[in-house]
């Protein structure tokens, strides 16, 4: 989590059952937003531009920090999670339950973000590319199933059909490469993504629905390429 200090920025905090602790890192502002299953392994974001890796062996605050790296080139890179479009906070689950994978955005040479990937250390980041020919635009990830095998957030994508660009869910395996997972309104609407279950047969978020408002969704993979979308009623956000 966050805390609010008396110098006016905010510092990444845990709590374990006693007093919050803070967790020391190396730029600040910070939060955390992201814990593994045994509260071993942490993610979140500091400094404005990065996103950070802690892990720790035991009880306390005492661990390991790892800034992230941006994407194999890319200058200066801004590197983020359970964040998307303009900066806005989406939260999500941006780590595996299991600790081995954190899922983000990162900013790119053309001036997009898209949605990353990385495994273990997270010495280097794996772009997930976005629904569009050519990996254009920008995509976010926001949760990750519990060995880090799949991925859900948003991708903007290009309808040619309407003229407009729109962003949906998407769910990301190694085997299938991005998939579209659509709107409750159809393909000129937006949706997102944002948690799984451990097997990420089933994923959770928000869509627009006929009406224009935002209702919480939920997809359940059918078969490995086609998920089923479920309208979870009433003007509302997962």
């Amino acid at each position: 989590g966050k805390e609010l200090i008396t110098s006016g920025y905010s510092i990444a905090v845990m709590w374990e059952g006693g007093p919050w602790l803070e967790l020391r890192t190396p730029q600040v502002p910070a939060a955390a937003y992201g814990v593994s299953d045994d509260g071993m392994v942490m993610t979140g974001v500091m400094g404005g531009s990065s996103a950070f890796r802690f892990g720790r062996t035991g009880v306390g605050a005492t661990g390991t920090f790892f800034t992230l790296p941006g994407f194999a080139g890319v200058s200066s890179p801004h590197v983020t999670v359970s964040h998307g479009p303009d900066g806005v906070f989406v939260g999500g689950r941006p780590i595996s339950g299991d600790g081995s994978t954190i899922v983000g955005a990162a900013s790119t040479n053309a001036g997009d973000f898209n949605a990353f990937r990385c495994v273990v250390s997270c010495r280097s980041l794996q772009n997930l590319g976005t629904l569009n020919p050519g990996n254009t635009g920008n995509s976010y990830a926001y949760g990750v199933n519990r060995d880090g095998s799949a991925v859900t957030g948003e991708s903007e994508i290009e309808l040619s059909a309407f003229e407009t660009t729109r962003s949906h869910a998407f769910s990301w395996t190694a085997a299938t490469g991005m998939l579209d997972l659509g709107t409750l309104a159809g393909p000129n609407a937006d949706s997102r993504g944002k948690a799984m279950s451990a097997d990420g047969s089933v994923i959770v978020g928000e869509s627009q629905v006929p009406s224009g408002d935002t209702h919480a969704a939920l997809w359940r993979r059918q078969t490995a390429t086609i998920f089923t979308a479920q309208d979870l009623g009433a003007p509302g956000y997962v």
